[in-house]
């Protein structure tokens, strides 16, 4: 009778590439991670932003038209700097002469 002969299997493992997994996968996914978290929570603060100062906008109903009115005397008249440019053109080559 032949004796049967058991063979040990041990489980093969690549230390390089858990090595490898830990120093590059793990803190490339963490940091990859954290980014993605960084524009998630940014985002929704613009969003939260914006849409408050639209609430507070429709609240005070305020239009185009009273926003063109409200800035209205806020415009300069071009005329007057046009005369302004005109002096001071006039001014330098007087002192050039």
């Amino acid at each position: 009778m032949q004796k049967s002969e058991t063979i040990e299997m041990k489980p093969q493992v690549n230390i390089d590439l858990i090595n490898k997994i830990y120093t590059w996968a793990v803190p490339t996914f963490l940091t990859g991670f954290i980014i993605a978290l960084g524009f998630y929570f940014t985002t929704i603060a613009r969003l939260s932003n914006a849409e408050a100062k639209i609430k507070t906008l429709e609240e005070n109903q305020f239009t185009f038209k009273d926003a063109e009115q409200e800035f209205k005397p806020m415009q300069v008249d071009l005329k007057y700097m046009q005369r302004d440019i005109s002096e001071i053109k006039q001014l330098l080559r007087e002192s050039k002469k």
